[in-house]
């Protein structure tokens, strides 16, 4: 049943109120200017090589190498992705090249995606500019991706390992930094002006919505701090995974203190926050047991 035709339907104010973080969060405009500004910070202890998977010049991929030693390195022969978030029609991945700084606790080389962006291109568009940019990254490591999203990343990155191609030798773990997995109700907010999400936009790509789940070991990380909606959106789909027998060993949430939405995309930019954060001992133990 639509949410729309629910009896105590949420007024489009309501949803504007879980969604539109320019009124709702008082530093908003400070976590907005963070990410570029630790980014351009770091920009001197990164080489940053570019390749393309498509023709647009959004369809390409970032990999950035530290110049220096990284300080702490766990060699689990695991490829670290980041997708950046931006409600699916902002934000630049250079952006977000701070993430070296925590994800290298993986790997020397972290990969780090951009994407075309509504409403130039359709939904459909978005989705499969995810799927081709992590199955050239896969391709050219042929090691298993660890991968990271924030907010509408975390959907896309999401949403793309369903796809055919990945399986769990592919995709070694997700890791959703609060993410979106039901567009229903952003579609009643006044994102929607701009988004223009279609029904079928709506059922295909919400993952609350669909009837099958791919087994791929997936951590869902919010912060207490955040909106209703995307605790409930992340717990639904934690619940709808462990309800899948052959999930049941493969999903888990946290709830982080003293994180809101925004600020919970520099948990990526320190190597001990990150390893709170995804517990990384249980990772090591996955990999051991895989």
């Amino acid at each position: 049943m639509s949410l729309k035709n629910c009896q105590n339907t949420p007024t489009e104010n309501y949803w504007n109120s879980q969604f539109i973080f320019k009124k709702i969060l008082k530093d908003f405009d400070h976590w907005i200017a963070w990410c570029p500004k630790t980014s351009k910070e770091l920009a001197p202890l990164i080489d940053v090589k570019i390749i393309a998977y498509g023709t647009d010049k959004r369809q390409t991929i970032r990999v950035l190498h530290r110049k220096q030693d990284v300080p702490e390195y766990e060699d689990l022969g695991l490829i670290p992705v980041f997708v950046h978030g931006g409600y699916w029609r902002a934000h630049d991945a250079c952006d977000y090249d701070f993430v070296h700084q925590g994800l290298s606790l993986f790997a020397k080389a972290i990969y780090n995606i951009e994407y075309r962006l509504l409403p130039k291109i359709k939904l459909q568009q978005q989705v499969q500019d995810v799927i081709d940019a992590l199955k050239v990254i896969y391709e050219s490591e042929q090691k298993p991706l660890i991968v990271f999203g924030h907010s509408a990343g975390a959907h896309l990155l999401f949403t793309a390992c369903q796809d055919d191609f990945f399986d769990q030798d592919k995709i070694y773990q997700i890791n959703s930094l609060s993410g979106i997995f039901d567009l229903e109700p952003v579609s009643y907010s006044d994102l929607q002006q701009e988004l223009h999400l279609s029904k079928q936009d709506q059922q295909q790509y919400s993952p609350l919505k669909w009837q099958k789940l791919k087994a791929i070991h997936t951590h869902l990380i919010n912060g207490k701090l955040e909106t209703s909606e995307y605790i409930r959106q992340s717990s639904l789909l934690y619940e709808r995974m462990k309800q899948l027998e052959q999930n049941q060993n493969q999903v888990s949430l946290s709830l982080l203190e003293d994180y809101h939405h925004l600020s919970l995309v520099s948990l990526l930019s320190d190597q001990k926050l990150l390893k709170n954060a995804i517990n990384l001992q249980s990772v090591q133990i996955i990999k051991m047991i895989s």
